[in-house]
């Protein structure tokens, strides 16, 4: 099962941990932290790191009739990372830092910590009645547009940001045309909805499905921002759109 996320998430609701040694559980450098449950017990968790240097510090199981676990992640190597692609129990989950609009979220810079949450299938050890927890850190890709760790899941992120910029190349150029208009009437929102609607969503340039995702995912974007941007007149509401669009575009 695959999910995509493009900007980060954080929980605010608290929670009540405790702080487990695992000197002699064979887990080096890794800290565990547990929650009470409903009488499920969490096995000390299976970790694969496809990675070099993209650390796991800290996991923090919540087990019960819902999976969920908080992973503490630090950035050892030597440039930013801008994506990457965690697997726990099977779900994966590719969260994307450069589709950001806050400057400060659109990466881990070295040595800092990245904390996520990730929901996961429970895997129940039926007769020890102890939930199973496998996680894989799968692959990073920096701010360069390198990567590092499963060459799958590198590819897939620079697909979907592929597939993005070629429909924002294409939403941007839709937004000029709009913007240099003598007067630009209310009526001109609607016939800029109508041409985004009509925009296709592969590509000559790149047949994947991840490109094709990231094509849905940047037109079905466009109609939702001119659709709720009704406190601006036409003219702010498009300019505003074409200024996140090509900062977004350079960045990608």
């Amino acid at each position: 099962m695959r999910s995509s996320k493009t900007v980060l998430q954080r929980s605010s609701v608290p929670v009540i941990l405790l702080i487990v040694c695992l000197l002699g559980l064979g887990i080096g450098g890794v800290s565990l932290k547990s929650q009470k449950s409903t009488g499920i017990q969490s096995n000390t968790p299976r970790i694969q790191n496809r990675t070099r240097s993209f650390e796991v510090v800290q996991v923090s199981p919540s087990v019960g009739e819902n999976g969920e676990v908080e992973l503490s992640l630090r950035n050892r190597y030597s440039k930013n990372i801008t994506a990457c692609a965690v697997s726990v129990n099977g779900s994966i989950t590719e969260v994307d830092f450069a589709f950001s609009e806050l400057e400060d979220q659109r990466g881990l810079s070295p040595e800092s910590v990245y904390e996520q949450k990730y929901s996961f299938a429970r895997r129940v050890n039926k007769s020890a009645a102890r939930q199973n927890l496998d996680i894989s850190i799968l692959a990073v890709v920096f701010d360069d547009k390198t990567g590092d760790g499963d060459p799958k899941f590198v590819t897939e992120i620079l697909d979907t940001r592929l597939g993005s910029k070629i429909q924002l190349t294409r939403i941007i150029a839709l937004l000029n045309d709009a913007l240099n208009l003598p007067r630009v009437p209310y009526e001109a929102v609607d016939t800029l909805k109508a041409r985004i609607s009509s925009l296709p969503v592969d590509s000559a340039n790149s047949t994947s499905e991840t490109a094709r995702e990231g094509l849905r995912n940047q037109k079905s974007d466009a109609l939702r921002r001119l659709e709720s941007q009704t406190s601006l007149n036409p003219q702010e509401r498009i300019r505003t759109l074409k200024d996140i669009y090509e900062s977004l575009a350079a960045r990608l």
